[in-house]
């Protein structure tokens, strides 16, 4: 469950400027077949595998909102060199819910989330080129990372 201080900003600071029918165009992703435009003739999820831009598909470990399997079925839609797939959190701690990520209301999320971020945008941006891309199959203990590149 959200915080209800967190869920009171997010209302405020979202919601209540965001004119109508966009709110109810976005009540389109918790319907069958996903976001789709207000009167239902195009679905996004359609036109994923024409994406020509890289995308980086974030999830928080304990997200309940979007969690990271629905995250992951998103992610095979679009062309695999095009998608990096994050799952943030560590099995003993911090988790990440929806909004951890998306308003990075605890400290550790912005600490974790800002540096792959950071990388993503200057890789991007062609000034780095090497990928610190760990494989879903990884012991380590930090966050995973999985990567959708071959």
């Amino acid at each position: 469950m959200m915080h209800p201080e967190l869920l009171a900003k997010l209302v405020s600071n979202n919601f209540c400027t965001m004119p109508a029918k966009v709110v109810l165009q976005l009540t389109t992703a918790f319907r069958e077949g996903g976001l789709c435009n207000r009167n239902g003739t195009f679905s996004y999820k359609d036109h994923l595998r024409e994406c020509q831009t890289h995308v980086l598909a974030l999830a928080g470990d304990k997200d309940l909102i979007c969690p990271p399997d629905a995250v992951y079925e998103t992610v095979k839609l679009i062309p695999n060199h095009k998608v990096d797939y994050r799952v943030f959190g560590k099995p003993q701690g911090p988790h990440y819910a929806h909004y951890d990520l998306v308003g990075g209301r605890l400290e550790h999320a912005c600490a974790d989330r800002c540096p792959e971020l950071r990388r993503f945008c200057l890789q991007e941006a062609g000034v780095i080129h090497d990928s610190p891309v760990r494989r879903s199959g990884s012991s380590s203990d930090s966050d995973s990372l999985y990567s959708l590149n071959k």
